[in-house]
């Protein structure tokens, strides 16, 4: 009986122990889901850290994918207003490593060869997360125009995670609206949570939405969708012109496809790989302030500039500041802080042609009136009228880290700090130390991304390739060109472009005739040639009796009209008018100013298809074509990419002489 009740009492205290136990698992699995739950984000992405770097080297070869020919059909997109288009998509694997997993379709467009079809250029505007497709509608048969690429497929396509090919966008627009822009010099604890809740806020909603798939839009994979194009085509080697970004993407297709490539144009070079912490932060906005420096020159110099003054750069630090002490609402609600400022004038620099519109913004702005300043702002962050934004907005952002573009830490941020302040003073204005140093948390990249797949942009193929710099080109110095040239193979060769402006293919004669060599006839300029902008054409001795600009009109220069309305005939003398009116109502007008300027109308007003009236005039000594592109046009989609830089209810005259 002792045993049977020892036995008893040992099976009711294995019970209770079990029990207790029992408790204390569960206490313990709670207390590990609630830290699992509250660090979810960090866990997991050190956790895929881990998985993604076994897998990441192991990726599919186009040739084992299975590829089908583009089905091109007649494009049924809103920004193709030209015949001569064609789109179509291509099926490509997410992830590379994984080639049976989830899939995105990229979309493309072509402007079909006019000629017996010798092959295909592909093209990229650049960003990263600029729309080709777009770009390829509006001016691809432009580009085909000028570089006498008839006998191509002028080939645009909007790169994984931009537009139509799944574009990222982790925030609405109201949003971006509310985040984009803060105080630059944030005083208040209010000020810097502000921050604080913008970068949180972008994180959190780009992990909520994609999860850590954002790690496959990197430049490499774009470089692997651009074999998987080419391969749908049906075409053994492709040729490719890219610019700005869109250099360093061609130049990592060509080290993963060395023998795909027969030849490449590289314009306005960007080339990151092995720069050091200094060059990195140095580079670009040292560019930026020699092109400020340049405008800031031309508006002393010109009275005519609406921001004249003998000291224009001390102005503009009025300005800047005036915006940092007392922000303005702009009409739709969104404040101006000096960051408004300081990106306006980045927005500016891009082209030459836009440094009246810089200028007349800023003064505007010094009275409170800050619609120019937004126009400028908006058109660089593709945010159309109703507050919609395009994808650029965060795929930029977002390919640039899974692309490893991320900027260093610096060992020392104060002495980084004061030497980027000695080589770009204006362009700096808005950095701070601590910006060089994420010691106290992850960066956003790091919150975003798994592993970021960097790239090589080494070539040691033998296809000619044609690297373009700008003396001063604000966004990619020459240093980059000349890096690129460098590591582009032994048949690299590097084009110097005096003039001002991003992007050098169709500014200049001398340029367009190299790159027009290089793609078509395969045949390269001398390394470290030098091109100069075109002569401008001289003021016809009877250009007097050309309108002038009225009060409350704006003069439009040459360049001006070139960029907006992308006029070719490059021998012509041209000036213009801002006007408030529609087609129709400027037409009335400016016939009536030409008759009593002594021009005669010689023929009825014609009509392009895209809505542009123009009709031909006579004087004593020569004769003009008068182009209207009035508010009512600028309104519609064929001509709405001047809406940031023609003001509301205003259009165009242009006045062009035919020699």
């Amino acid at each position: 009986m002792q045993i049977r009740k020892d036995n008893m009492v040992q099976r009711i205290f294995k019970k209770i122990l079990k029990f207790l136990i029992g408790l204390l698992v569960c206490a313990l699995g709670l207390f590990l889901a609630m830290v699992l739950y509250a660090f979810e984000n960090e866990l997991g992405l050190h956790l895929h850290r881990l998985t993604s770097q076994l897998v990441r080297n192991d990726v599919v070869r186009t040739e084992d994918l299975e590829i089908r020919p583009i089905e091109w059909q007649t494009c049924d997109d809103a920004v193709v207003t030209e015949s001569g288009f064609e789109c179509g998509t291509v099926t490509v694997p997410l992830d590379y490593a994984n080639p049976k997993g989830p899939t995105i379709d990229i979309a493309v467009i072509r402007y079909k060869a006019q000629a017996q079809r010798q092959g295909a250029i592909l093209y990229n505007p650049g960003g990263p997360g600029a729309s080709g497709f777009n770009t390829v509608a509006w001016s691809g048969s432009y580009y085909v125009g000028e570089l006498g690429l008839q006998a191509f497929d002028f080939v645009g396509f909007d790169p994984r995670g931009v537009e139509r090919s799944n574009g990222l966008k982790c925030q609405s627009d109201v949003e971006i609206d509310k985040y984009q822009f803060s105080d630059a010099s944030p005083d208040t604890p209010e000020e810097e949570s502000f921050d604080a809740d913008a970068y949180n806020a972008f994180v959190t909603a780009c992990l909520d939405k994609y999860g850590y798939t954002l790690e496959h839009y990197s430049t490499a994979n774009t470089a692997r969708d651009m074999d998987v194009i080419r391969a749908a085509m049906g075409d053994e080697q492709i040729s490719y012109l890219g610019v700005s970004y869109g250099t360093y993407l061609g130049s990592v297709y060509a080290n993963l496809f060395p023998e795909r490539v027969r030849a490449m144009v590289l314009d306005s070079a960007f080339e990151p790989n092995g720069d050091t912490i200094e060059e990195q932060y140095t580079t670009q906005l040292g560019g930026f302030e020699r092109a400020m420096n340049n405008w800031i020159a031309w508006c002393e110099s010109d009275s005519t500039c609406a921001f004249h003054s003998d000291d224009v750069g001390a102005r503009w630090d009025v300005l800047y500041e005036q915006y940092n002490q007392k922000p303005v609402t702009a009409i739709d609600g969104r404040v101006t802080y000096q960051s408004v400022i300081l990106r306006a004038t980045k927005a500016a620099l891009y082209t030459e042609a836009s440094w009246p519109q810089l200028a007349q913004a800023l003064a505007d702005a010094e009275k409170s009136n800050v619609v120019e300043v937004w126009k400028l702002v908006d058109g660089y962050s593709e945010r159309d009228e109703e507050g919609v934004y395009t994808s650029i907005v965060h795929a930029f952002e977002i390919i640039g880290c899974a692309s490893g573009f991320e900027y260093q830490d610096a060992p020392d941020p104060e002495a980084l700090l004061a030497k980027i302040q000695s080589i770009a003073p204006r362009m700096s204005v808005d950095l701070r130390a601590e910006d060089f140093d994420s010691d106290s948390g992850d960066s956003m990249c790091d919150s975003l991304m798994v592993v970021p797949m960097t790239a090589s942009t080494d070539y040691s193929g033998d296809a000619p390739i044609l690297v373009i710099g700008g003396e001063n080109d604000p966004a990619t110095p020459m240093r980059w060109a000349e890096k690129m040239r460098d590591r582009m193979g032994p048949r690299a060769v590097l084009v110097r472009y005096t003039g001002e402006g991003h992007g050098q293919v169709l500014r200049a004669d001398c340029v367009n005739e190299a790159a027009a060599s290089t793609l078509v006839a395969l045949e390269l300029p001398a390394d470290d040639t030098v091109c100069q902008p075109d002569g401008e054409v001289g003021e016809p001795s009877w250009w007097a009796n050309v309108p002038r600009a009225e009060p409350n009109e704006r003069f439009v220069d040459r360049d001006q009209i070139e960029t907006m309305i992308g006029i070719t005939k490059k021998e012509s003398y041209a000036t213009g008018l801002m006007m408030v009116g529609t087609t129709d109502e400027l037409m009335v007008q400016i016939h009536q100013r030409l008759e009593l300027l002594g021009f005669m109308r010689v023929e009825e007003i014609q009509t392009f298809d895209d809505g542009l009236k123009y009709a031909d005039y006579v004087v004593d000594g020569g004769s003009i074509r008068l182009l209207v592109i009035g508010s009512d046009l600028i309104r519609s989609r064929e001509w709405e990419h001047l809406k940031s830089s023609v003001p509301e209810s205003q259009g165009i005259v242009v006045f062009l002489a035919f020699q």
